[in-house]
């Protein structure tokens, strides 16, 4: 199961944009530190997507659900399409919960 907890779908939004940027299927889901300031840093570098959200607020489950809404939002004016890239990646690359 993938989270915006443990970083898994920050990484996956990032990697939905530039396939190949990330590899997902290495990711440690029990490292969320790792993979938020992965998927942070990439999305800053490489599609110019601000960091607005705070791995410590995200990590103590207490991120400002607007700061999310409005971090995610940056990566559909990058592509319009991903939504489309969005379902496609989960649908073929994260097991779904039984």
């Amino acid at each position: 199961m993938c989270s915006w907890a443990d970083g898994t779908f920050f990484c996956g939004l990032v990697n939905g944009l530039l396939p190949g940027t990330i590899d997902v299927q290495a990711l440690d889901k029990s490292d969320a530190r790792t993979n938020l300031e992965l998927a942070f840093r990439k999305a800053e570098e490489l599609c110019q997507i601000p960091i607005l959200l705070d791995v410590e607020d995200m990590l103590e489950g207490k991120p400002d659900e607007l700061s999310v809404m409005t971090y995610v939002s940056y990566f559909r004016q990058v592509c319009p399409l991903l939504p489309f890239f969005f379902f496609f990646f989960f649908s073929t690359n994260f097991e779904r919960d039984k």
